[in-house]
């Protein structure tokens, strides 16, 4: 079994606070005898000893929430017609930035004595990971590798 659009992610990447991107690499995981190959355009990682599966949330991106809160209020500064505009604006970003934080979750995997990685479902620029798919892949991996949470 194969699955093309994923995200793989390491633990230094995925508990920043402050990131441009998510993930370190996109690729392809296969399921081969309970073990999961991931092939990236940057790496392959051979994941076997697959110890638990979960599904988790990333850590709250402070510093990109203050990007999207600097950039709007500033726009408001900088042109002065627009402040009627861009406060309520941004409030909006606000709830969206939260709503989309916990709409994201990725999956943990620990294998090999205390080795991590996180993956997710990238499908659609990632906005299918966030309505499900990351989910479904959860529980494609719990099937194929036999792992009960």
């Amino acid at each position: 079994m194969e699955i093309h659009h994923v995200w793989l992610s390491k633990p230094k990447r995925f508990e920043q606070v402050l990131k441009s991107l998510v993930y370190d690499d996109l690729g392809t995981i296969q399921f081969v005898n309970k073990q999961i190959y991931f092939t990236g355009k940057n790496e392959m990682i051979h994941i076997d000893k697959i110890e638990k599966v979960s599904l988790v949330r990333p850590k709250f991106s402070y510093g990109n929430f203050l990007y999207v809160l600097i950039f709007t209020l500033g726009l408001s500064f900088l042109f002065p017609p627009l402040k009627k505009v861009m406060i309520p604006w941004s409030i909006f970003c606000f709830f969206m930035f939260l709503f989309l934080w916990t709409m994201q979750k990725w999956i943990k995997l620990e294998y090999n004595g205390g080795q991590v990685l996180y993956i997710s479902d990238s499908s659609g620029r990632g906005w299918k990971g966030m309505f499900g798919g990351t989910k479904s892949l959860f529980y494609r991996i719990e099937e194929v590798m036999n792992i009960r949470v």
